[in-house]
C-alpha cells in the first residue's frame, strides 16, 4: 500500500477457515487532508475535556473555602457542586479519576478538614452518583442520535449518488458490474453475482474479483433464486450461511442472485435496509434498461420490415414491364409460321416460365401489402360462384393441360372480401396441386358452406404431403421436393396471410385414396333480413 493509504480493518482468519469482512476504510491521498483535520478536531476535543476535568476539583475546592468563610450551609454547597458536576462534565465516563470521583474525593476531603458530618458526605457522594448518570445517559442518547441522523444523511447521499451513476450508465452488464463496485466501496462487503439455471449455479462475476465460494453457501443462493425472496445471513431458513443473497428480476423473469458477504458476525444490522434500498434502485434501473433494449430491438424490426417491404415492392414493379414484354413477345412468335417443332418448344417454355415468374412477381406484391402486421383490405361483398368461375378461367389460361373440375352450390354465398386476394389464394393452392399432383391428374376445387362459413377445398391426387414438411408447409420455409429451382415456399405464406387477414382458417392434409387437400374457410355475410 501507498503513504497515503490507512487501513483500519482488514479480512480475519476464522478456525473454519472462513473469511469474515470487517469494515475496510482506505484513505487516499485525495481525501489525507480530510482525515488529518478530523484528527486535529478530536485532539482539541480530548484536551478541552481534560481541561475541564482539572478545572471541576479546584473550583470545588475554592466553593468550600468561601463557603467555610461565610459561613453558607454545606447544603448550598452540595447543590452546587451538582450544577456544576451537570454545566462542566463533557462526557460519561467510568474511568477511576473521572470527573465524578474527583469531585467526590475532593468533597470528602474538604470535609473532613472543616468537619462535616459522614451523613451529609454520603448524601452528597449519592447525589453526586446520581447526577452522573442521569446526565451520562441524557448525553449518550443525545449523541446516539447525532450519529444515527449523520448515518442516515451519509446513506442518503449515497442513494442519490448512485442513482445518478444509474441513469448514465447503459447495458445490463454495466448496471451490475457498477452495483457491485458501489455496494462494495459503500458497504465494505465483498459481493458475488451468481447465474442460476438448470444446470446448477455459476459464479458471474464479483468485487472484488477472486472471492472464494463453497458449497454450503449454494443453498442459500439456490433458495433465493427458487423463492425469488432474500435468503442467507438474518434469514431463518438459511441462518448458517455467510452471505446474505438477493434475487434479480427483470420484467418478473429471474436474471441472477446477488450475494454480498457479510460473514457469520462483524456486521451491523441496520445495514441490511441500506443495502436492500440500493438493490431496488438497481432492480428499477435494469427493467428500464430491459425497456429501452425492446424498444430499440422493436424500432430495427420495423425499420428493417419498412426497407423489406420499399424493396420487394419496387422489385415487383420494376419486373412487371419486362415480364409482360416476354409474354407478348412469344405470343407474338407462336403465331409465326413456319416455326420448327424444338423452337416451339422452347417459345413455350419460356412463356410458361414467363408466367410462373408473374405469379411470383403478384405473390411478392401482396408481401407488402399484407406482411406488415397491419393488412388493408378493399372488402366489397361478391358471389362465391363469380369468384371460382373467375379464378378457374385463369387456372384454364394460365394453365391449358389442366384438368380442373369445380363444383359450386346452388345456393347464393356472399362473402366480404378482397376479391384479388381471394382469387390468387385459389390460383396458388391450383397451381400448388397441378405442380405436386402431375399435370395429366384431376384437380377438384369444391365450394360448400358449413353454418356462417363458406368451405373452398383444392384437392389433388398426387404422392400427398411428407411428413417432415408439415409443421412448415405455412411458414414460407417449405421446398419442392422436385423442384428445387421454382420452391420458394411463399405461395402458401401468403394463402395463409390472406385467408387470415379476412378472419378465415387454413389447413392441409393427406387423403386416404392419395393425393393432398387444402382447406380455407371464409365467414358469410349475412342476409339484410336476418338484420333487420
Amino acid at each position: 500500500m501507498g503513504q497515503n493509504t490507512l487501513v483500519l480493518g482488514e479480512y480475519m482468519n476464522l478456525p473454519e477457515k472462513k473469511h469474515v469482512p470487517v469494515c475496510r476504510y482506505k484513505l487516499n491521498s485525495v481525501g489525507g487532508s480530510e482525515s488529518m483535520m478530523k484528527l486535529s478536531l478530536a485532539s482539541r476535543q480530548y484536551w478541552k475535556a481534560a481541561l475541564i476535568r482539572a478545572a471541576i476539583p479546584l473550583s470545588f475546592f475554592l466553593l468550600s473555602a468561601v463557603f467555610q468563610v461565610l459561613s453558607i450551609s454545606h447544603t448550598v454547597l452540595s447543590a452546587c457542586a451538582v450544577l456544576m458536576l451537570i454545566m462542566l462534565q463533557p462526557s460519561r465516563s467510568h474511568s477511576l479519576f473521572s470527573a465524578n470521583n474527583t469531585c467526590i474525593l475532593c468533597y470528602i476531603l474538604s470535609s473532613m478538614n472543616y468537619g462535616v458530618r459522614i451523613l451529609d458526605i454520603l448524601l452528597v457522594t449519592a447525589v453526586l452518583i446520581a447526577a452522573d448518570n442521569i446526565s451520562g445517559r441524557i448525553r449518550q442518547q443525545i449523541e446516539k442520535e447525532q450519529s444515527k441522523n449523520v448515518s442516515n444523511a451519509e446513506r442518503t447521499s449515497r442513494l442519490n449518488e448512485l442513482n445518478a451513476l444509474l441513469l448514465s450508465t447503459h447495458g445490463t452488464d454495466d448496471i451490475l458490474k457498477l452495483l457491485l463496485s458501489f455496494i462494495h466501496k459503500a458497504c465494505g462487503y465483498p459481493l458475488i453475482l451468481f447465474e442460476v439455471s438448470s444446470s446448477g449455479v455459476r459464479k458471474h462475476s464479483s468485487d472484488p474479483p477472486g472471492i472464494i465460494t463453497f458449497k454450503r453457501d449454494v443453498e442459500a443462493v439456490l433458495h433465493a433464486a427458487k423463492t425469488q425472496q432474500i435468503s442467507g445471513v438474518g434469514i431463518e431458513y438459511t441462518p448458517s450461511s455467510v452471505y446474505r443473497c438477493y434475487p434479480v428480476n427483470i420484467s418478473k423473469e429471474s436474471f441472477g442472485v446477488i450475494a454480498v458477504l457479510l460473514g457469520n458476525g462483524g456486521y451491523e444490522p441496520d445495514i441490511f435496509p441500506f443495502i436492500d434500498s440500493l438493490l431496488q434502485r438497481a432492480n428499477i434501473a435494469l427493467e428500464r434498461q430491459r425497456l429501452i433494449d425492446t424498444q430499440q430491438k422493436l424500432s430495427i424490426e420495423k425499420h428493417l420490415e419498412y426497407m423489406r417491404s420499399n424493396f420487394l415492392r419496387a422489385i415487383s414493379h420494376d419486373l412487371r414491364s419486362p415480364l409482360a414484354a416476354i409474354a407478348a413477345a412469344c405470343y407474338a412468335l407462336e403465331q409465326t409460321h413456319g416455326m420448327s417443332k424444338s423452337n416451339l418448344r422452347l417459345i413455350s417454355d419460356i412463356q410458361e416460365e414467363s408466367v410462373w415468374l408473374t405469379q411470383m412477381v403478384e405473390n411478392l406484391l401482396s408481401i407488402t401489402r399484407l406482411d406488415t402486421g397491419s393488412p388493408k383490405l378493399s372488402l366489397t361483398s361478391e358471389a362465391v360462384e363469380e369468384i371460382v368461375g373467375e379464378a378457374a378461367y385463369k387456372c384454364r389460361i394460365r394453365f391449358p393441360d389442366l384438368n380442373l373440375e369445380v363444383r359450386v352450390p346452388d345456393q347464393v354465398m356472399i362473402i366480404q372480401m378482397d376479391a384479388m386476394l381471394i382469387t390468387q389464394v385459389i390460383l396458388n393452392l391450383v397451381e400448388n396441386a397441378l405442380k405436386y399432383g402431375g399435370s395429366s391428374k384431376k384437380v377438384l376445387l369444391t365450394v360448400s358452406r358449413d353454418n356462417t362459413d363458406a368451405i373452398f377445398s383444392i384437392r389433388d391426387y398426387g404422392l400427398g404431403i411428407l411428413s417432415e414438411m408439415k409443421d412448415t408447409l405455412f411458414s414460407g420455409n417449405g421446398i419442392a421436393r422436385d423442384d428445387s429451382r421454382r420452391g420458394f415456399g411463399i405461395g402458401l405464406s401468403i394463402c395463409k396471410t390472406i385467408v387470415s387477414a379476412h378472419r378465415g382458417k387454413i389447413s392441409a392434409k393427406n387423403c386416404i385414396d392419395g393425393g393432398a387437400e387444402f382447406i380455407f374457410t371464409l365467414p358469410l355475410e349475412e342476409p339484410e333480413h336476418e338484420n333487420r
